[in-house]
């Protein structure tokens, strides 16, 4: 049996006859040999349809947090009042991903109760994952940075990063609604 690590590329020709889980990882079956194949393969295949659910998540959240009275402002280039509207829908007319900023009307102390509240959420900095993620850079990235140069950088004390994943979106909002509550009693 060959194997062949996650950086290798693999060649799917025309005698290929299905694929086979391993315990190791996933194999693909050919005519000649069985190769095993990187174990995020399945997940580049699935990435129209989780983009979809992605974005679907990611304009109910917005929808909802735009209309939340804790909220200053949503930076979502699919929103018509975005600066970057017109070429995000022509650069990304199946949406503008699930990423994105949101300044709430908070202190520093406020956005951290916020991250500290929410339960769905992973508090992280990266981004882009199958679960919901957020941070909260005045109390974590930039956290030794004064108000005034958060501000130059393009920061509020109240800025949070949302990567929305693909939980039910009905439980996230209901997530961020009792985090912007407590938030907004700290």
């Amino acid at each position: 049996m060959a194997q062949a690590n996650s950086q290798a590329n693999v060649t799917f020709r025309s005698e290929t006859l299905g694929t086979l889980l391993g315990l190791g990882g996933c194999w693909l079956l050919s005519t000649y040999q069985f190769v095993e194949l990187p174990k995020d393969v399945f997940l580049v295949t699935t990435l129209p349809v989780r983009m979809e659910k992605h974005v679907a998540n990611a304009r109910r959240v917005v929808a909802f947090l735009r209309e939340h009275p804790m909220v200053a402002t949503v930076s979502y280039p699919d929103l018509p009042d975005h600066p970057d509207h017109a070429l995000a829908q022509r650069l990304l007319p199946r949406g503008c991903g699930a990423v994105f900023p949101v300044n709430l009307k908070a202190t520093r102390e406020q956005g951290r109760r916020f991250i500290e509240t929410l339960k769905l959420f992973s508090h992280l900095a990266n981004v882009g994952d199958a679960k919901s993620l957020v941070i909260h850079p005045a109390s974590t990235t930039h956290f030794r940075m004064s108000s005034e140069d958060l501000g130059r950088a393009g920061i509020t004390e109240g800025t949070i990063r949302l990567s929305i994943g693909l939980e039910d979106p009905d439980d996230l909002i209901e997530d961020l609604s009792r985090a912007l509550h407590a938030a907004g009693k700290a």
